[in-house]
């Protein structure tokens, strides 16, 4: 032990031991209690943390308890976007819009071949009046507003023709998920007797669809165009009734493509549009709606 005292300048009698100077007492003091208190904080830290300790801020190697997590909100699930130029567009500036991609894919086309292929303006439905967003939950506003009868005020979008495979509408998308879903926001027009039906290729055999057209009533057909194409050449899709051909135009998928934006759809809406049979309905009244 450590003290203050120099034994060759103070003699001890052998039988009184000489008391601690009040310096050597208080520097004793504070070694004990520092003694005292590195065993306090060893007996600590080695107590295991409680879980009233475990969200303190004393203890920031320590993790907090998450929070319980919230349960997602249910939506339509539409992983692309809209393109709000389209709505915008009359019969004049859709018919220029439809040839000028039509160019975009085919630059080598002459000007008589362009002008064969140009769908004229009349042909299209003016639905720049309709205000909403041109998104999956609105189409089925949509078509009771824009799909009109002249000299009727609505036209019931749930019924069918007596014949099978007789759709008075077409929907035509860019893609088969996009058309399974564009029929699931149409089911609401599905009865017993008027079938939504799901023209493309994933998962369903041509086979299947040709079955399907034979043998069901149809008011809403929802597809590609190269599975429209496919059973109009089998002549199981009859167009004696077809009224509107709505094109799905202002979804723009993930990857930025639209229906026109892609070189093998828009061959195939346009191929669409130049049928033997269609023509003959644009003659008879058949219009294009953009949505």
């Amino acid at each position: 032990m450590d003290d203050d005292f120099d034994g060759a300048d103070v003699r001890v009698e052998a039988t009184t031991p000489a008391a601690p100077s009040t310096d050597a007492l208080s520097k004793r003091k504070r070694k004990r209690e520092k003694e005292k208190a590195n065993k306090a904080a060893a007996a600590t830290s080695s107590t295991p943390t409680t879980n009233s300790s475990t969200n303190s801020t004393s203890h920031p190697s320590k993790k907090a308890k998450p929070a319980p997590k919230s349960t997602p909100i249910t939506t339509t699930p539409d992983d692309g976007s809209i393109d709000p130029t389209i709505a915008h567009m009359d019969p004049t500036l859709l018919a220029d819009h439809l040839i000028s991609r039509h160019k975009h894919w085919h630059p080598s086309l002459s000007a008589v071949e362009l002008h064969d292929a140009h769908i004229p303006a009349t042909h299209f439905s003016d639905t720049t009046h309709w205000q909403s967003q041109r998104s999956l939950a609105n189409l089925p506003n949509y078509l009771e507003k824009c799909c009109r009868v002249a000299g009727a005020k609505k036209f019931r979008l749930d019924q069918a023709a007596e014949a099978c495979g007789a759709p008075h509408t077409l929907v035509v998308t860019a893609a088969a998920l996009r058309a399974s879903r564009v029929a699931s926001a149409l089911r609401k027009y599905q009865s017993k007797d008027a079938m939504v039906a799901k023209l493309f290729a994933k998962h369903i055999k041509l086979a299947e669809s040709v079955e399907m057209c034979k043998n069901n009533r149809i008011g809403i057909a929802v597809g590609t165009p190269s599975r429209i194409l496919d059973v109009l050449k089998e002549e199981v899709l009859h167009l004696d009734e077809l009224r509107w051909i709505v094109v799905d135009a202002s979804y723009v998928d993930k990857k930025g493509f639209g229906v026109l934006g892609i070189r093998e759809v828009q061959e195939g809406v346009m191929e669409l549009f130049g049928h033997e049979k269609v023509k003959k309905r644009f003659e008879e009244g058949l219009k294009i709606l953009f949505f």
